[in-house]
């Protein structure tokens, strides 16, 4: 059973293992543990919204509009 700080450490806990291993054969996700503890850091929990069924992950744009003003035209 997966737990809240579990979670926001990056513990994967599929709820369909076999899904889970198709994706992972089509390179199409991971198991290195990064994914949410990445995306605190750079934009806080905040971003992350946890309902019953759900989990909602918001990338605010005017973050990706300042590393775009870093790239350049």
């Amino acid at each position: 059973m997966q737990t809240l700080d579990g979670f926001f450490e990056g513990h994967s806990v599929p709820v369909n293992e076999k899904l889970s291993e198709l994706f992972l054969q089509l390179h199409i996700s991971e198991k290195t543990n990064r994914g949410i503890p990445t995306i605190t850091n750079k934009y806080g929990k905040k971003a992350i919204a946890i309902n019953e069924n759900t989990i909602v992950v918001t990338i605010p744009f005017n973050r990706i509009n300042e590393v775009g003003n870093k790239v350049g035209n």
